[in-house]
């Protein structure tokens, strides 16, 4: 099992990897520091911070804690989405190793048959 430091380094690496895209910024200032005391380590999205609750009017108060719930859903919705859309990258990178192999393997056994036809 990896550990959040090798997840961590795994996910910037495919970041620098990336190429630029328009209206994406992959800068290292905005990825979250594995050891920020706001991330889990399981995560290296940051919670979001712990509502305060400031005297409200009445149904304001319970208006607003029903709007937090729902994005407080919302945000764990996109990070259970990102963890999905990892998974698939894994996979894929997994696929492509398998391809590459293949390829090589085909590679040497049209070379060899090359040389043989060239005797």
């Amino acid at each position: 099992s990896s550990t959040p430091a090798d997840d961590a380094s795994r996910h910037s690496t495919r970041l620098a990897k990336l190429p630029a895209a328009p209206g994406l910024d992959f800068s290292k200032s905005k990825n979250p520091k594995v050891d920020d005391p706001n991330s889990s380590p399981s995560s290296k999205i940051p919670r979001l911070p712990t509502p305060r609750n400031p005297a409200l009017h009445k149904g304001t108060d319970v208006q607003l804690r029903a709007e937090i719930g729902a994005l407080h859903g919302d945000f764990q919705a996109t990070v259970d989405r990102f963890a999905s859309v990892d998974e698939r990258f894994d996979y894929v990178e997994q696929e492509i190793g398998t391809l590459t192999t293949t390829v090589s393997s085909l590679s040497t056994d049209v070379n060899l048959m090359i040389d043989k036809l060239n005797n």
